[in-house]
C-alpha cells in the first residue's frame, strides 16, 4: 500500500512540474518586440508599406538610430518600415530586420492612410487576418489628410505608450464626439452585406505651433465605405445624424439656436425604429428616433425664466427639428456619395425580396438614392442644466 501511495505521490509531482513548466516553444517577454499600432500607406507605384511601432521591453536599447520615440525612462518606441506589394511580405520584412519576436497581442489600432482606404481594405484586412497572431478586434481608423506613418510617428513620443493614447482618445472620442470608430470585426462582417456600407472615425495629429509643442490624437469625420473601398466623409451634423439613426448616440453634445431660443442638449441615448411599406412603386421608408436629452447651457431669450412643462416641450420641439435636419442631412450626404451607411437594405430585403433582387446590385449607387425616407424624431428632456439669464432681459 505504501509503494502504492509513494507511486501516487511521484506522478503527482511529475505532473505539476510539467504543468508549470510552461511551452517548449514560447517566446519569453525579453525576447519580444509588442507591436502598439500597425500603419498602412501606399506608395507612388501603388505596393503597400507597412509601419509598425514597437515597444521594447524596458532596460533592452532598442535597434537603430531612426524612429525611436519616448523620454528618458520610458519604454523605447521604435518605427519600423517596408514595402511590399503584398501585406504579408512586408510585415514578414521587418520581421527580419527585427532582432526580437513581433508580437500583436497588445495591438490596439490598424491606422490606414486615406489611398489606402480608396483602393478597397480587403487585401489589406483579409492577408492580416489570416495571421495567427493576428486579432480581429483592434480598432480600424482611417488617418485623414496625412500618412499612416506620419500619425505613427507623432504619437510614438506621446507617454506612457502610444497604443494606449490612441485607444484613449477612440473610446472617449466616442462619448463626446459624432465620430464613431470601429473594429475590423465589424468590417469583416459589413463588407460582403450589399445593404449596409462600413462607417468608421478618421483621425489625425493637428500642426503644432513649433516642433516642441505636442498635439494630440483627435477624431475628425467619418470615413464612409462603398464596397470595401472609402467613398467619402461625413462631417459636423451629418455625422451625428448618422449616429442617431443607427443607435450609437452616448452623450453627444447638439447646440440648438432657433426660435431666439440658444441652448446644449447633451444626447444620452436613442432608440431607432424602421418600417419599410412595400408599394407598386418601390418601397418607402419611415424613421423614427426616440432620443433621451439633458438640457444644458440654456439662454432664454425672455424673462420667463421657469422650466415650465410648456416650456420644455417648446424646447423638445425644437430639438426635434434641429435632429432631424441632421439626420436628413447624412441622408443626403450618404445619397451624393452612393453608399448606405444606415443598413436601410437590409429591412428592404427583409421587407420586399422581390424588390431586393432587382436593385440589390446597384443598390448605394442608385436605387438607395430614390427610396423615400421620413424621418421622425421624438426627444424627451430627462432633466435640465444650467440656465444662462443675460442682464439685458431683466430677468433673475
Amino acid at each position: 500500500m505504501r509503494r502504492v501511495v509513494r507511486a501516487v505521490a511521484a506522478v503527482t509531482v511529475l505532473a505539476a512540474g510539467l504543468a508549470t513548466g510552461g511551452c517548449w516553444n514560447r517566446v519569453p517577454v525579453e525576447e519580444r518586440a509588442l507591436v502598439a499600432m500597425l500603419g498602412v500607406d501606399q506608395s507612388g507605384s501603388g505596393a503597400y508599406v507597412l509601419t509598425v511601432a514597437m515597444l521594447f521591453p524596458p532596460g533592452l536599447p532598442p535597434p537603430g538610430p531612426a524612429g525611436q520615440g519616448g523620454a528618458s525612462g520610458s519604454q523605447p518606441v521604435v518605427l519600423r518600415s517596408a514595402t511590399s506589394a503584398d501585406p504579408l511580405a512586408a510585415l514578414q520584412a521587418i520581421q527580419t530586420a527585427t532582432s526580437l519576436q513581433l508580437d500583436f497581442t497588445h495591438l490596439e489600432a490598424l491606422v490606414v492612410s486615406e489611398p489606402v482606404a480608396r483602393s478597397g481594405l480587403a487585401p489589406v484586412v483579409g492577408a492580416l487576418a489570416r495571421l495567427p497572431v493576428f486579432s480581429v478586434n483592434e480598432w480600424l481608423v482611417v488617418a485623414r489628410g496625412m500618412s499612416a506613418a506620419g500619425l505613427l510617428q507623432k504619437t510614438a513620443h506621446d507617454l506612457p505608450e502610444p497604443n494606449t493614447v490612441l485607444s484613449r482618445t477612440i473610446t472617449r472620442g466616442q462619448w463626446a464626439t459624432p465620430y464613431f470608430a470601429q473594429r475590423i470585426s465589424e468590417l469583416l462582417k459589413e463588407m460582403p452585406a450589399k445593404g449596409q456600407d462600413f462607417v468608421t472615425a478618421g483621425v489625425l495629429t493637428p500642426t503644432a505651433p513649433s516642433p516642441a509643442v505636442a498635439v494630440p490624437v483627435e477624431l475628425t469625420g467619418l470615413a464612409l465605405f462603398r464596397g470595401g473601398g472609402l467613398a467619402g466623409w461625413l462631417d459636423g451634423g451629418a455625422a451625428l445624424g448618422w449616429m442617431a439613426a443607427t443607435g450609437h448616440l452616448q452623450h453627444q453634445t447638439m447646440s440648438v439656436d432657433r426660435a431666439g431660443w440658444r441652448f446644449d442638449l447633451v444626447l444620452l441615448g436613442d432608440r431607432p425604429s424602421v418600417a419599410v411599406r412595400p408599394t407598386p412603386d418601390g418601397p418607402s421608408v419611415s424613421m423614427r428616433l426616440s432620443v433621451a436629452a439633458q438640457l444644458a447651457n440654456l439662454l432664454a431669450p425672455t424673462s420667463a425664466m421657469d422650466l415650465t412643462p410648456a416650456t420644455l416641450a417648446s424646447l423638445e420641439a425644437l430639438g426635434d427639428e434641429a435632429l432631424t435636419g441632421d439626420v436628413e442631412a447624412a441622408l443626403t450626404q450618404a445619397r451624393t456619395i452612393g453608399a448606405d451607411p444606415f443598413g436601410l437594405g437590409e429591412y428592404v430585403r427583409i421587407a420586399d425580396p422581390a424588390y431586393w433582387s432587382r436593385v440589390r446590385d446597384t443598390w448605394g449607387a442608385a436605387s438607395f438614392g430614390q427610396l423615400p425616407v421620413a424621418v421622425r424624431v421624438e426627444l424627451t428632456i430627462q432633466s435640465a442644466g444650467t440656465v444662462v439669464c443675460p442682464i439685458a432681459s431683466g430677468c433673475g
